[in-house]
């Protein structure tokens, strides 16, 4: 249609052009009236042609975003959950090695953490795919179909990750003593907290989404890895000091000395388990700041080389039809410009709060 529109507006302008040189020749109210609704009726034809034509163009790059992540997504899908399997079967086979166990559970929380980093892909399938839906353009029954499946398969991923790393983790701290187990954690401990206190200065100079977004994955790993050691911790702390000794007093000072380090390192997880959830909360919170401030400059951005190209075809205008819809589209651009010069004054005011508040996290 668009084309065909395009083909035929040259005699259009003919038709119109002659009949207004007859207008100047003779005086016929309606032949004039003819003209005008003439123009008006190409004008409308052509309005509404194109913003089908724009309502469907997204529709059709939705559509192919849809399927180019749906894959993706189940494809990815389908390999966590043959993982998943093998993982289950190593929680429940016969008592291995204890450096066996601890390999094991190692690689399935990076399986974990890699689940994690998926969510974001998963959420952006289901949002389309929905968006989609209420569009109501496209085969629902398979849309639907799809969308419910992976949603599904979603949920029963995360359902069984917790047992089964639950599972890996029982395996071994059977083979685990809780004196080695508490040495352990104060080791990690200490790294943990060495790590966060050199990433302090890196976080607070960190400008734009991309390196907030980096440093957030970095410490919802973190979390993760938390959720684990919360296992150890936990069992640690239901755990009966087992000694060999038969002598009373050196069984009550061992006791004594157990219960000293399971305070101290309770103290210490609890800092830690605050100062990562503090972390988390805060970079979320620049991060939804800065993904903001960037869509708005890239909106303006858009908007006004959209503008740009619309004055650039106005300069080869040259026939009435075209000048006055040029003239219309020029008096509703003035209007818009006003609003948009509000909207360029508010993101320059996001821009510069989000640099002061840098400026105050550095000093």
């Amino acid at each position: 249609l668009k084309g065909s529109l395009t083909e035929h507006q040259p005699q259009l302008y003919q038709v119109l052009e002659d009949g207004k040189r007859l207008l100047t020749s003779i005086s016929c109210s309606d032949l004039e009236v003819q003209i005008a609704q003439l123009g008006e009726h190409w004008l409308s034809s052509t309005t509404r042609v194109s913003r089908e034509l724009h309502r469907l163009e997204t529709v059709l790059k939705h559509w192919n975003r849809y399927q180019a992540e749906y894959a993706e997504l189940n494809q990815w899908l389908q390999s966590a959950i043959e993982r998943l399997e093998f993982w289950k079967l190593q929680s429940v086979t016969l008592p291995q090695e204890l450096d066996t166990v601890r390999d094991h559970l190692s690689s399935f929380l990076e399986f974990s953490k890699e689940v994690d980093t998926k969510s974001s892909l998963k959420s952006s399938v289901l949002s389309r795919g929905n968006q989609l839906l209420r569009l109501k353009k496209v085969d629902t029954a398979a849309l639907r179909s799809g969308l419910a499946q992976t949603d599904s398969q979603w949920t029963e991923l995360l359902t069984q990750i917790p047992l089964v790393q639950e599972k890996l983790h029982q395996l071994q701290m059977e083979k685990l003593p809780s004196r080695t187990a508490i040495n352990e954690l104060m080791t990690w401990i200490s790294l943990m907290d060495q790590i966060i206190e050199e990433d302090d200065e890196r976080i607070k100079s960190a400008v734009g989404s991309q390196m907030i977004q980096q440093c957030l994955k970095k410490y919802k790993a973190f979390k993760i890895d938390l959720a684990c050691k919360q296992l150890t911790v936990d069992f640690v702390n239901q755990s009966v000091l087992q000694i060999s000794s038969h002598d009373v007093e050196s069984k009550r000072s061992d006791k004594t000395d157990f219960a000293e380090r399971l305070g101290v390192m309770n103290r210490r997880w609890q800092l830690l388990q605050g100062l990562i959830t503090e972390k988390i909360r805060s970079l979320e919170g620049s991060l939804e700041s800065w993904t903001e401030y960037e869509n708005s400059v890239r909106c303006l951005k858009t908007w006004f080389e959209t503008q740009e190209d619309k004055l650039k075809k106005w300069h080869s205008i040259n026939d009435l039809p075209s000048v006055h819809t040029a003239l219309k589209d020029c008096q509703e651009l003035e209007d818009v410009i006003r609003v948009k010069e509000k909207e360029v004054e508010k993101v320059e005011q996001s821009g510069l709060l989000l640099i002061q508040n840098k400026k105050e996290e550095g000093s």
